[in-house]
């Protein structure tokens, strides 16, 4: 007698590769632009943290400050 096997659809199989390869090559392009703006004084570290500046922060609308971030 054989043992039975699993069958996994090759739909799945290549989504699943294809979300591995894409999370890679958006790891290694983000590390670069990261290494890009250290270089240039964009982004400084300081005590072992990224300061990433003013300009990069996101201002919260008046709406989510005063419900305390809750909607």
């Amino acid at each position: 007698m054989s043992s039975q096997q699993k069958v996994i659809s090759p739909y799945n199989a290549s989504a699943d590769c294809l979300k591995l390869e894409m999370g890679r090559r958006l790891q290694v392009v983000a590390g670069q632009a990261l290494k890009n703006k250290l270089e240039s004084g964009e982004v400084k570290v300081t005590n072992g943290r990224v300061d990433l500046g003013s300009e990069l922060k996101v201002k919260r609308s008046a709406n989510l400050r005063a419900n305390n971030g809750k909607l």
